[in-house]
């Protein structure tokens, strides 16, 4: 049964020489017909490594091919227990980066991960023969509280279903199978620091936007001598400049009643490119100013601004990770940035990192093409005179808005037909590839084809 949901999908073809493709493309559908050539399964293995982590923490899986010959192409399916984890990415593995790709597609949904690799052979290119050669690296967000998920290579996902294959002399061969285990779990940490994840609908037209997130501080339950006392917090929270922005930090104001409503004695707030970072000593000379970290205690409410430059116009949703980082430094407190003061010293942390999910609004449209057929032609002219004057419905208003001056006149057809034969001003954007409506108007877009 095809997988369902997928979530996210990466295609990238290289487009060497026409001779290129067309011979690659004959050779591997006769691979695929013919059947296996001078290798055997028993010459290859592809295996999935096991992993583990905490939920709510990241976990990264290698996928390995063992193989007694060179390879130049290969797929497989990734199968796993949905509510166990949820796969956020899967990159090519160290073994195959900087290698020249013909093709590449990989699929992730709630069920597992499938991807398919083409290596240029016209340039003589394979994955050389060896052991633990690494195909892809999946990362993976742990879910649930505890438990275990088998990695399987399956052959269930995809539309059609894709299984393993590798291949070699440009012939497919069926590898021989080697499953992981995922396994999710909660050690009893000490204390553990939380980022909440979000999900924003931002404006695709301009690309700007902002969101909230908090970030809690919490002692295990199980934790020897819990409760413990605490004495500061010291956090440090990285982000993707390309896509984010900090705006502010706030500290939750249940530390305001420290110290007799004085607050914590030291605050230190940082905002820095790609990061910030907060420390707290509630008091340097009296031990009795301490935090109840029994309960979950909300340490800061921070705002995000997303960065337009790299949002603007674009069609697919943008996963992005708020992690916490323990490299950080600030000058007189404790080297290591996220770490808790507490009655036997410093501690570690377990932190939980966040997940971010930028998703463009729209609608999406092309202007210029009234018809919504994905071309630019005389039917759209015809098109528009025939919304201005017959009143025939438009799928699209604002891509029949020529000149996007939130009206819809003679004036976009004549604009439009003198684009096409008279070498005219070109329709205004989004043109001619698929774009929000950079202004607010009446017109609107119900539908648009092209670009869903």
């Amino acid at each position: 049964m095809p997988a369902k949901n997928v979530r996210s999908t990466i295609h990238r073809f290289s487009t060497h020489r026409f001779s290129t493709l067309v011979v690659l493309g004959v050779s591997f559908l006769a691979a695929l017909l013919l059947g296996s050539g001078t290798a055997t399964a028993q010459d290859i293995t592809f295996r999935v490594d096991d992993a583990s982590g905490l939920a709510g923490s990241l976990a990264t899986v290698a996928v390995e091919a063992d193989s007694d010959v060179a390879l130049q192409g290969w797929s497989f399916s990734v199968c796993h227990d949905a509510p166990t984890a949820e796969p956020i990415e899967c990159a090519l593995g160290i073994d195959v980066e900087g290698l020249d790709l013909i093709f590449e597609m990989t699929e992730l949904s709630d069920d597992g991960v499938t991807a398919t690799v083409v290596l240029d052979t016209f340039a003589d290119l394979a994955l050389p023969a060896g052991d633990a050669r690494e195909l892809a690296r999946i990362t993976y967000l742990l879910q649930s509280n505890s438990g275990d998920s088998d990695l399987t290579l399956c052959d269930t996902l995809g539309d059609p279903p894709l299984g393993a294959v590798a291949v070699s002399d440009l012939l497919p061969v069926t590898p021989e199978l080697v499953s992981g285990v995922l396994s999710v779990g909660v050690d009893a940490p000490l204390f553990t620091y939380t980022v909440a994840s979000a999900t924003l609908g931002y404006d695709a037209a301009t690309g700007d936007d902002s969101f909230s997130v908090v970030t809690t501080f919490a002692e295990h339950p199980s934790s020897p001598s819990a409760p413990n006392e605490v004495f500061g917090l010291h956090l440090a929270l990285t982000h993707d400049d390309e896509y984010l922005s900090v705006n502010s930090v706030e500290i939750d104001e249940e530390f305001d009643d420290l110290n007799g409503g004085d607050g914590p004695e030291v605050v230190v707030i940082d905002i820095l490119d790609g990061e910030w970072r907060v420390d707290l000593v509630f008091s340097t000379t009296d031990a009795t100013v301490v935090l109840d970290a029994s309960t979950t205690q909300t340490v800061a409410l921070i705002q995000y601004n997303t960065n337009p430059d790299s949002l603007i116009n674009i069609m697919d949703p943008v996963l992005t990770l708020l992690e916490w980082s323990d490299e950080l430094t600030t000058t007189g407190l404790p080297s290591n940035s996220v770490q808790v003061n507490f009655d036997g010293g410093l501690s570690d942390m377990v932190m939980f990192d966040g997940l971010v999910t930028l998703i463009p609004g729209g609608p999406f449209f092309a202007r210029g093409d009234c018809s919504a057929d994905g071309d630019y032609n005389v039917g759209d002219g015809v098109a528009i005179l025939g919304h201005v004057f017959l009143a025939v419905d438009a799928p699209c208003e604002d891509a029949c808005d020529v000149n996007n001056d939130g009206l819809l006149d003679l004036t976009d057809a004549i604009d439009l037909l003198e684009h096409l034969f008279d070498d005219g001003p070109p329709p205004a954007v989004p043109f001619p590839g698929c774009g929000a409506d950079p202004m607010g108007d009446p017109l609107g877009c119900a539908s648009f084809p092209p670009c869903s």
